[in-house]
């Protein structure tokens, strides 16, 4: 599957951040666009099998905000693989 961005509608990272859209492959990484609430984004790569960024995110991120993230994107890929 080639590399495809999805919206993940706001979903709440914690400290006013929140994750806009991802983008995914075949591959457990995904990309994630994230916006503060001064509009300023960030982007880091996730690892959805080991939940957790590999790129450093400018707020802290709790395990229930990246349980909530992981299950969006894995769920979104598997729409796409349809």
């Amino acid at each position: 599957m080639p590399t495809q961005e999805i919206d993940l509608h706001a979903i709440q990272l914690g400290d006013g951040y929140v994750a806009t859209h991802a983008w995914v492959s075949d591959g457990p990484i995904v990309l994630i666009s994230t916006f503060d609430g001064t509009h300023h984004e960030s982007k880091a790569r996730l690892d959805t099998q080991k939940c957790m960024f590999i790129d450093a995110l400018p707020c802290p991120v709790s395990a229930a905000h990246m349980d909530q993230l992981v299950a969006a994107v894995v769920e979104a890929q598997g729409k796409l693989a349809l």
